[in-house]
């Protein structure tokens, strides 16, 4: 029948991810990800076949600070689109990229080099969607992370949650700090609050050996 042929042409199920895990931007992402993920594990929790499931396990927001935009990510917003207008089809070698990316546009190192190892030398663009991006932007400032974490954990029964923080990012202010420990304190230890005081924002670069150390420590 034409049901049965669509059906056994149709893909197979993707397999959830037991983890996932996001920095800033990628954090919000995550977090908004999870929080779906978690609404769906919830509704096949009462489905007799609800032991195939793989359940989303933990999630890890690697220094994805509540609130506003920070004004890094509006920085390289107008970096990217002033490079691409302006460089992208040049033929620059990545050495030359990253030298105008810092110059000219005032990044720091590790911003420059991360835009950069997300350029295409042959196509001569960026292998992200730079439009997508600036889409989100309003999602990100309107996003409620404290909603979203309560979400997680509230449609799911085990699911761990951890917020890694640069301790030498000044974004982390107090208020922010105090939600952050009240939201630990009313989790039934499910919401973990970590600092790597050696790192900035940029934790997996910063104190890359310290992060995995801890990633691995809670995963074991």
């Amino acid at each position: 029948s034409s049901s049965s042929s669509s059906s056994s042409s149709s893909p197979p199920p993707q397999p959830m991810p037991s983890t996932i895990i996001g920095h800033s931007w990628g954090g919000r992402i995550a977090l908004r990800y999870s929080a779906m993920m978690a609404q769906q594990q919830q509704s096949a929790s009462s489905n007799q076949h609800h032991h195939d499931h793989q359940e989303l396990k933990s999630l890890w927001l690697l220094d994805t600070v509540p609130g506003q935009v920070n004004d890094s990510v509006e920085q390289v917003i107008s970096a990217i689109e002033n490079f691409q207008a302006n460089h992208a089809q040049s033929g620059l070698d990545k050495k030359a990229m990253l030298k105008i990316l810092i110059d000219e546009y005032q990044l720091s190192m590790p911003l420059a080099q991360w835009l950069i190892s997300s350029f295409d030398i042959a196509a001569k663009q960026f292998m992200f969607d730079f439009q997508v991006a600036q889409d989100m932007l309003p999602e990100f400032q309107q996003q409620d992370f404290y909603g979203l974490i309560n979400q997680c954990l509230s449609s799911t029964e085990s699911m761990q949650i951890h917020l890694v923080r640069g301790g030498k990012n000044q974004g982390w202010t107090v208020d922010v700090l105090q939600q952050l420990n009240q939201l630990q304190r009313s989790s039934g230890n499910r919401f973990h609050v970590h600092v790597l005081p050696k790192a900035g924002h940029w934790v997996h670069i910063d104190d890359r050996d310290g992060l995995v150390r801890m990633i691995q420590d809670y995963s074991s």
